[in-house]
């Protein structure tokens, strides 16, 4: 599990990936390796898959963007896909997770892995 930390407005917030398949073959975030945030001020919802909060995620929680399976798949930072860019705060396959939220928690035939 790797861990890291960030701020959104005023509050804070960790942010982990958890491995699924441990530490055998090569890790990639999004298909065997999935981003998830915590927000203890959030109550009893702080666990959540990364991208409904994050690094720039003032409020972004409510955004239809990111409920947008096409937005989530595309090439922006931290993009479900395998040509999306890492930057300020997200990961290449950082929204994985939100996207699989999104599908009903299953691995849809369209995913990228």
């Amino acid at each position: 599990m790797r861990l890291g930390h960030g701020s959104a407005g005023a509050a804070s917030y960790i942010k982990f990936y958890v491995d699924v398949n441990g530490e055998s073959g090569k890790t990639i975030i999004g298909k065997d390796v999935f981003a998830f945030s915590m927000r203890p001020d959030w109550g009893d919802k702080y666990i959540f898959t990364a991208g409904v909060n994050g690094a720039n995620a003032s409020g972004v929680q409510n955004s239809s963007y990111l409920k947008d399976r096409d937005y989530l798949m595309s090439d922006v930072r931290g993009g479900c896909s395998k040509t999306a860019p890492s930057g300020t705060g997200y990961s290449q396959g950082d929204f994985c997770s939100l996207l699989i939220q999104i599908d009903g928690w299953k691995i849809s035939d369209d995913y990228p892995w």
